[in-house]
């Protein structure tokens, strides 16, 4: 007898909705909504004063982010949308984050999707659950406007590069024309040139992808795939020459550590920080890939899984040479997404099939369990989120009510208040303004909300001064 799986039983109301595609643009849709709240949720906060401030306007956006090329750090890609964007109102970037997060998600989708169904919600719904689970910090690398474009925005614009390759080669696509050549160099540029440990990660990936095209198609290689490469290469390769490296690593302790020492305790640490933190996301992916291998793989989607839990492991342990990314945080991005597509790559469409009876009893119990959890934390993600919005824009306004008052130097309480989740992307671990008026973050504020200047001073003492908060 063979096992029926509930969640496409054609006679239920379930059943005859997995494939619609009215369905799946409804959930797109309602998944875009509560998106936005979240973003209307989260206030402009830490980093964000600070590239206002040190952008002039849109004529200097790439004079100011050279300078910062040359003191900071070579992620200039990024930046470059950072600091245009948050020239733009708030509200602009609100509308158009959940739009590039669903984008991705989708892209994610087509690229994993090796059934004949082409609108199955169930699946693209997947994909949001694992990204909402597992993403660490995900408030500050998909909500924050700043970290959204250091991580969200810019893991975009490397799928789509190496998107290319995967179509080609599932495919066994010939592009023969010239423009393929000379767009996916310039693509593999400003790919490569996004984020350290990710881009690194697209090199890997676009060059399986070839592997896989020579040796699994026997096809010779595209020219557009070793122009696309070679921008790559020479994307990274000018981000990670940016003087600014070299300064921002100084601040840390571990740059001055030896390379055996900085290699023994940061694969120690790395290690430690998966196994405490990511040990369900990867047991997902290695049943995944290896029920797949031995009972419905087929050309393709089990070598796709492997290349990207491996380069996903790559990514996560590459930051065992960081000066100071090796804990659960917004460094671990790139690799938990090419982990989660890696399980995508893998994970049963639930078709009826001979062996239907054993793979979807089991992967179905798991689908159960990832939407119980997405629930039960999704629970505490919105309050955390609201909770950290309304202390954040509460300080706002005590500054902006005291500057209508007449008083150019206002003080508010600290934050140091720390949300129970991930979620919000407020975290008292940014940089915030403190005690200090000549603090960099309180000049940047200050300068934000037209003050001389601006000061926080512990809970306690400021209910003492100025009454109950």
């Amino acid at each position: 007898i063979e096992w029926k799986n509930p969640l496409y039983k054609k006679s239920n109301f379930l059943g005859s909705l997995h494939n619609s595609k009215k369905f799946f643009f409804s959930v797109f849709f309602l998944i875009y909504v509560v998106l936005l709240v979240l973003n209307f949720l989260t206030p402009l906060i830490a980093d964000d004063f600070a590239y206002i401030y040190k952008t002039e306007g849109f004529h200097t956006i790439f004079h100011d982010e050279y300078l910062q090329y040359i003191t900071q750090n070579g992620r200039s890609v990024a930046h470059i949308l950072v600091r245009f964007f948050l020239l733009l109102p708030k509200f602009i970037f609100n509308f158009l984050n959940p739009l590039v997060f669903l984008i991705i998600s989708y892209l994610i989708y087509i690229m994993t999707n090796f059934s004949n169904q082409k609108w199955n919600t169930v699946r693209f719904l997947l994909i949001i659950i694992l990204i909402f689970l597992f993403i660490p910090q995900f408030g500050e690398t998909i909500l924050w406007e700043t970290g959204s474009f250091n991580y969200l925005w810019t893991f975009g614009i490397m799928l789509l590069f190496v998107s290319k390759f995967h179509f080609a080669v599932i495919n066994n696509d010939k592009m023969k024309s010239s423009w393929q050549i000379i767009y996916m160099f310039f693509l593999g540029i400003v790919a490569g040139w996004c984020n350290e440990n990710t881009s690194a990660g697209i090199i890997l990936i676009a060059s399986g992808y070839m592997l896989v095209y020579k040796f699994v198609n026997r096809a010779k290689i595209e020219k557009w795939m070793k122009t696309g490469v070679l921008g790559l290469t020479i994307g990274f390769i000018i981000m990670m020459s940016s003087p600014g490296n070299k300064i921002r690593s100084s601040w840390f302790e571990r740059s001055s550590w030896s390379l055996p020492k900085k290699l023994l305790y940061g694969l120690r640490d790395v290690s430690n920080t998966i196994s405490e933190h990511a040990y369900v996301m990867i047991f997902i992916a290695v049943i995944s890939i290896i029920f797949c291998i031995f009972l419905y793989k087929t050309k393709y989607n089990y070598l796709f899984g492997i290349i990207y839990l491996f380069v996903g492991g790559a990514v996560c342990y590459s930051l065992a040479l960081s000066p100071s990314g090796y804990t659960w945080g917004r460094s671990f991005f790139g690799g938990v997404m090419f982990i989660i597509i890696a399980i995508m790559m893998c994970f049963p469409t639930f078709e009826v099939h001979k062996i239907g009876h054993i793979i979807n009893p089991i992967f179905t119990t798991l689908y159960i369990m990832l939407i119980f959890s997405a629930f039960f934390t999704s629970t505490n993600a919105l309050y955390d989120t609201y909770y950290s919005y309304s202390e954040v824009t509460k300080r706002y306004k005590v500054i902006e009510k005291e500057k209508q008052n007449g008083n150019l130097n206002p003080v508010v309480p600290d934050f140091n208040f720390q949300p129970n989740t991930s979620y919000p992307a407020y975290s008292n671990k940014l940089s915030h303004i403190n005690e200090d008026i000549n603090y960099k973050y309180n000049i940047y504020t200050a300068d934000y909300f037209d003050v001389n200047t601006v000061k926080a001073i512990p809970m306690k003492e400021w209910e003492e001064k100025y009454g109950r908060w």
